[in-house]
Order: C-alpha cells, then sequence, then structure tokens
C-alpha cells in the first residue's frame, strides 16, 4: 500500500506541497481540515457570543431604566396604561376585547418601543446565531 494513502493515522498530519500536482487523498485531507477548522471557529463562537449578547442586553436593560427614571409623569402614566391593557389582554378572551385599542406616543411610544427591542434582541440573537451557524455547517458540509 502506498505510503501516502489515506489512514486514520494520517488524517491529522498537515501537508504543505508545492505546485500543481494533487492526488484525491491529499485534495481529501486538505478538505478535511479545512472543515474541522469550521467546526473549531463555530464551536468557539457559539461559546463566546452568547455570554457576550447577554452583557450587551444587560446594558441596554439597564439604559432602558435609565430612560424611564427619566420620563414624566404623564408619559409614565401612558406607559402604566399600555402595560396594564396588556395584562388584561392575556386573561380577557378576544371576542369580548374585539375593536379594543389603545394608543400612546413621544417618549412613552419609544421607550415602549426600546423595551420591545430589547427583549427580542437578548430573547432571538443567540437563537439566530445558532441557527446561522448550523446553515453555515450544511454549506461548508455539502462542499466538502
Amino acid at each position: 500500500m502506498d505510503k501516502r494513502s489515506l489512514s486514520t493515522q494520517e488524517v491529522d498530519r498537515i501537508y504543505i506541497t508545492r505546485g500543481p500536482r494533487r492526488e484525491r487523498s491529499r485534495k481529501f485531507r486538505e478538505d478535511y481540515h479545512h472543515f474541522r477548522n469550521d467546526l473549531f471557529v463555530l464551536r468557539e463562537v457559539n461559546k463566546e457570543l452568547p455570554e457576550s449578547i447577554r452583557g450587551l442586553a444587560a446594558k441596554r436593560k439597564a439604559d432602558l431604566t435609565q430612560s424611564l427614571a427619566k420620563m414624566t409623569q404623564k408619559d409614565s402614566r401612558q406607559l402604566d396604561k399600555v402595560v396594564k391593557f396588556l395584562g388584561r389582554s392575556s386573561k380577557v378572551s378576544m371576542p369580548k376585547r374585539k375593536g379594543r385599542e389603545i394608543s400612546i406616543g413621544g417618549p412613552a411610544a419609544k421607550a415602549l418601543q426600546t423595551a420591545i427591542d430589547t427583549l427580542r434582541f437578548e430573547n432571538r440573537s443567540i437563537l439566530f446565531i445558532r441557527d446561522m451557524s448550523l446553515v453555515y455547517l450544511i454549506a461548508t458540509f455539502r462542499v466538502f
């Protein structure tokens, strides 16, 4: 058997070659190492990014808390109305409440939108990163 044929012992070796000559087993090894490097990077990204996102979400929550503290009483009352309205809506069946609306504007609307965006970012971004990692992994595996 040829010394350069693919075996389980040779898979972890690195071959550096020059010139256009490439054998199938060598091409396979190169693709395999590329795939393993991608797996390593994805594993590290999925390990580190969730902590970073949690830290960023905590900072956003602190900024939101500060902006809520600076709101006027009128804006705070508007925001409280919305919170009470949303709290009741989960207890009341929908046909009874059909057509009922509540509206807010100004700083209260901006604060509510910021709160929704902050929670959405915290809850969905980690799942998004994992999903996109899986998509990338599948695409890379197809090339491999």
